[in-house]
């Protein structure tokens, strides 16, 4: 990803807030899952981990982010976003595109462990 309007210590910060570690710069950076934390993303059939935050990750990052600095702007694979407004009006889209195959097509935002996490009970320290 490529941010606009935001140092990189900010979006270490932000990162560490959301449990993502970053990596890199501001010109060009990853965030990462945290072993054992959120956001794990899994491959596109959904047998194996693979080492990248999951759609729930990467929005909870520009939610924090775009409510810091409501002007930043952010490019990543799946979007440019020009402001917080864009963002919000945008992002949902991106859950629904294919990371899979023709043949076996897999949402991006159902390529990960949150949905199954949710139906756990939180409340009894069953997710975590």
């Amino acid at each position: 990803m490529h941010v606009w309007g935001v140092s990189d210590a900010d979006l270490s910060r932000i990162a560490n807030e959301v449990g993502v570690e970053m990596r890199g710069t501001a010109k060009a950076f990853r965030i990462l899952p945290i072993p054992g934390g959120r956001y794990q993303r899994l491959s596109h059939d959904g047998t194996r981990r693979v080492h990248a935050v999951c759609w729930h990750g990467h929005r909870d990052f520009m939610v924090r982010l775009f409510d810091e600095y409501p002007e930043a702007r952010l490019k990543s694979a799946m979007a440019d976003y020009r402001g917080r407004d864009d963002f919000i009006e945008t992002h949902e889209a991106t859950a629904s595109r294919n990371i899979g195959s023709i043949m076996n097509p897999t949402q991006y935002g159902m390529a990960c462990l949150c949905h199954v996490e949710a139906l756990l009970d939180p409340l009894h320290g069953a997710a975590r």
